[in-house]
């Protein structure tokens, strides 16, 4: 058994992977413990090391703030453009929607603090449909099940260094 990490470094060769699916990783979603979620610079890295120029890399998740930090931490890398860029923007995205109702704070049973639409407004955008073959996790279905919004991402390598 190994970790994402670990077989991205150890196990695949560089440019072997045509698709990397990551689904639903722990969200970390205290800020204290921000720093220990997968999606950062290190596994970008590892990420475009493995797929070769027009790999796709699809994640999902269903915490806004991680969904958020994934768009900005790869679209920021210049291995990956971001396929749906500017797409699902306004009252498209489901991030506006998840802003307007504290979506969030509501699933966990907190204080809801909904935004006005001025500050809720999502106008980066860049989330994919679904993804037709990602299978429902377990993760998924709770976190539908509690009312929590998904949001997929999808992200091809850019040209080889």
């Amino acid at each position: 058994v190994a970790n994402a990490p670990e077989v991205l470094d150890r196990l695949l060769p560089q440019g072997s992977v045509a698709e990397l699916w990551v689904f639903f990783p722990d969200p970390w979603h205290k800020k204290k413990h921000n720093k220990r979620r997968l999606i950062q610079d290190e596994f970008i890295a590892r990420a475009a090391r493995v797929l070769p120029e027009g790999g796709l890399w699809r994640l999902a998740t269903d915490w806004s703030g991680y969904a958020e930090q994934m768009r900005e931490v790869i679209s920021a890398a210049p291995e990956f453009e971001n396929l749906h860029a500017g797409e699902r923007t306004g009252d498209q995205s489901p991030l506006t929607e998840v802003r307007l109702e504290d979506l969030d704070n509501l699933s966990l049973g907190k204080d809801v603090r909904p935004l006005p639409w001025e500050e809720a407004v999502d106008t980066i955008g860049g989330w994919a449909p679904r993804f037709a073959g990602r299978v429902t996790t377990d993760f998924e279905a709770k976190a539908v099940e509690a009312g929590r919004r998904i949001f997929d991402l999808t992200f091809v390598r850019t040209a080889q260094d």
